[in-house]
């Protein structure tokens, strides 16, 4: 397969490795694999649809955090990208990435995505889910913002308005 694929023999080099596939159907993991190089040699080959549906099926044969799920994420989002669609990829990953059972890795996708498409709002909101330490900072900002503006509706007292005004 990767002979074709190197002399430019996609469609036989995707006949190859479906084959391939089909034989490591009980080995998990080659399985996986080669189901990435499938979606890799569609993709090459101009079959960006088929490459995706690829690319989700390998996916959902791995388990959360498994390093292929990042590598692929990134392979479909390059896809939407080229197409001009990222929104409508956000969108579907909001549908199939339930907010209860996102993780970081999840959260981040969606703030990048959103960020790509010029929904900055939704960006920092998707971020800040990913990102405690972000939304503990938020969170102080808007503590000391309102302690300041309760400070600012007390009238202040004399003897201090005096003090400032000898500088």
């Amino acid at each position: 397969a990767e002979a074709l694929s190197q002399a430019k023999l996609h469609a036989e080099a995707i006949i190859e490795i479906r084959a391939a596939a089909e034989r490591s159907r009980n080995d998990t993991a080659a399985w996986v694999e080669l189901q990435a190089r499938l979606g890799s040699e569609l993709e090459t080959d101009g079959h960006d649809d088929e490459a995706v549906a690829t690319y989700e099926k390998a996916m959902a044969a791995t388990q959360k955090g498994h390093h292929l799920r990042k590598t692929l994420t990134e392979r479909i989002i390059e896809i939407y990208r080229r197409r001009q669609d990222v929104k409508s990829l956000a969108l579907a990953y909001e549908k199939n990435w339930p907010s209860a059972s996102r993780g970081y890795f999840e959260w981040e996708v969606l703030a990048r995505l959103y960020e790509s498409t010029g929904e900055q709002e939704k960006a920092l909101d998707e971020h800040f889910v990913a990102c405690p330490p972000c939304m503990d900072f938020v969170d102080q900002y808007r503590a000391g913002s309102k302690l300041a503006q309760q400070a600012l509706e007390q009238e202040m007292p004399q003897s201090l308005a005096d003090k400032l005004t000898e500088f």
